[in-house]
């Protein structure tokens, strides 16, 4: 005779006795799992506050003092570290020039002698008897530039200003990004003068249109060589007797297509004098993508 099973499930003596036990001690298993949540969640916090203190403040200090250990000149190794800083902007001249009554304007060249650091600087130009204004640019590797800042008003009859960098940010380019960084800027800022000349007086036909008021005007024809279209392309024009400047004037083309040359006018309200050269200096950021247009 076979044994009858309620309900037709087969449950063995040893499940039986496994389920007895699991609810005769649900509630200490429910413990124990919780506990070892806790331990779980301590040892790997606990490993990660050990880390973050390990390798951001300990491991800091230990760079900071190998760091200073380099640049000592007793170090061995301090000419390869002192030769990979930054060298500073170099000032070549500041010159201040009469604009009209109470007006000046001011030109200075700079250096920037490292031959793969752009620097990003802020500057002001002092003159006394004005009120500062900060400005922001950009200087490419191993060119120098000229910055200029025109009517300037001062009643303070100033015999000289003064140029000072207020912020200046490094930015390295490495072997692997870029080889040549010379033939690379070459190769944006090919832009030549094909004429410049400066008419003054009667020669410029006071009164006709375009003309009204100016005492002195640099033509100059300007040529784009390159291969790239160019925003916002800077020239600082340079009026000189003697080889020394009388007159400085900023000009800004919107843009100028690859190949092509257009006549700019820089023009002066105040009379220079005899002028015997012009020149034109070119600058734009050829590491900015939006230095460059297509047509």
């Amino acid at each position: 005779m076979e044994e009858y099973q309620p309900g037709g499930n087969n449950i063995s003596g040893r499940q039986l006795t496994i389920g007895l036990w699991y609810l005769r001690h649900k509630d200490q298993l429910r413990k124990a799992h919780v506990l070892a949540l806790l331990v779980f969640c301590v040892v790997t916090w606990g490993y990660v506050i050990f880390g973050t203190i390990q390798y951001g403040f300990l491991e800091y200090l230990s760079f900071e003092r190998h760091w200073m250990e380099l640049t000592t000149p007793q170090n061995p190794r301090y000419g390869l570290v002192r030769r990979a800083w930054a060298k500073p902007i170099t000032i070549a001249e500041v010159i201040l020039l009469p604009a009209g009554e109470a007006r000046y304007d001011v030109a200075a060249r700079v250096v920037n002698s490292n031959p793969r650091i752009v620097a990003t600087i802020a500057y002001e130009f002092a003159v006394a008897g004005a009120a500062p204004e900060t400005v922001r640019t950009v200087l490419l590797p191993g060119r120098e530039r000229w910055l200029t800042r025109s009517g300037i008003e001062s009643f303070a009859h100033p015999q000289r200003a003064t140029l000072t960098f207020t912020a200046t940010q490094w930015d390295r380019i490495g072997h692997r990004e870029m080889r040549d960084v010379t033939s690379f800027m070459d190769e944006r800022l090919h832009v030549t003068t094909a004429r410049a000349e400066f008419r003054s007086g009667a020669a410029l036909q006071l009164g006709a249109p375009g003309t009204a008021g100016t005492l002195g005007r640099a033509e100059i024809t300007v040529v784009n060589e390159s291969a790239f279209g160019l925003r916002d392309l800077e020239l600082i024009v340079l009026a000189r007797r003697r080889g020394a400047i009388v007159g400085v004037r900023r000009v800004l083309l919107s843009a100028l297509p690859a190949g092509t040359a257009r006549t700019v006018a820089a023009s002066w309200f105040h009379a220079l004098g005899l002028v015997e050269t012009i020149e034109a200096h070119p600058f734009v950021d050829v590491f900015d993508p939006e230095s460059f247009v297509s047509f």
